[in-house]
């Protein structure tokens, strides 16, 4: 989508829940979810978030700090619906300002996949905690690396397009828990897709990324976006 048509949706205000949080929302997310709370004064339900915002972590560190918390945070809150929101840091490596594909991109795939399926069993041992699992943005090696500088982003190219595959299949693992799971996610990489149309040709979509700060993390209005879209599923999941 453009800008002006994400600002438009903003402008339609949604209701706030009438009814009593049944469960609390807490968030286990890389840095992503950061920008996501920076513009959470902009949304009431947003208020009831407890955010866990782990920089620069892969799934395996942030999930180890879930499970080490959740017996706390069910003394402090009661009945859980946590939120996790994981996979940039698995499929890439930063070596000093920029980042690159990992080497073996299939094996960080399986890596992700297994540390979801293994909380997914976790959580549900657990009756006072529910698990919806955050779909992974499209993310670019090259828009990162030309926003740091990089004398040579486009040499990056390829990468974004394995990254693409593999976080599709990513996602279709994640809706596959969140189906079990009773969770949903909101689909983040519809936001970012705008239709290329050419006369006489089946129309192609192509990313946004002047809706990212850095090919990685959301710009303020898409940041804004996404989180009306998880309230909506907070909303859904806890009142």
């Amino acid at each position: 989508m453009t800008e002006s048509r994400l600002k438009k949706y903003l402008g339609k205000r949604p209701s706030d829940p009438d009814t009593p949080i049944r469960r609390k929302p807490v968030v286990f997310s890389d840095s992503k979810a950061r920008y996501l709370q920076e513009e959470s004064h902009d949304e009431n339900v947003a208020s009831n978030i407890v955010w866990n915002i782990y920089s620069g972590q892969e799934s395996d560190f942030v999930i180890r700090e879930l499970k080490g918390q959740i017996h706390p945070l069910i003394q402090t809150h009661g009945r859980l619906q946590i939120i996790v929101w994981v996979g940039t840091c698995d499929l890439t490596i930063k070596s000093g300002k920029f980042i690159r594909i990992k080497s073996d991109i299939d094996k960080a795939q399986r890596n992700l996949v297994t540390n979801l399926l293994q909380l997914e069993e976790h959580i549900l041992e657990n009756q006072y905690t529910r698990l919806t699992v955050l779909e992974v943005p499209y993310i670019s090696t090259s828009q990162w690396n030309e926003f740091y500088g990089h004398e040579n982003p486009n040499s990056f190219k390829d990468d974004d397009i394995r990254l693409k595959r593999a976080i599709d299949v990513i996602n279709g693992v994640i809706r596959s828990i969140n189906t079990r799971t009773g969770g949903h996610s909101p689909k983040f990489n519809l936001d970012i897709e705008r239709p290329n149309k050419n006369k006489g040709q089946p129309i192609r979509f192509r990313i946004n990324w002047k809706l990212f700060k850095d090919g990685v993390h959301p710009g303020r209005t898409l940041a804004k976006v996404w989180l009306r879209n998880v309230c909506k599923e907070v909303i859904y999941q806890c009142f």
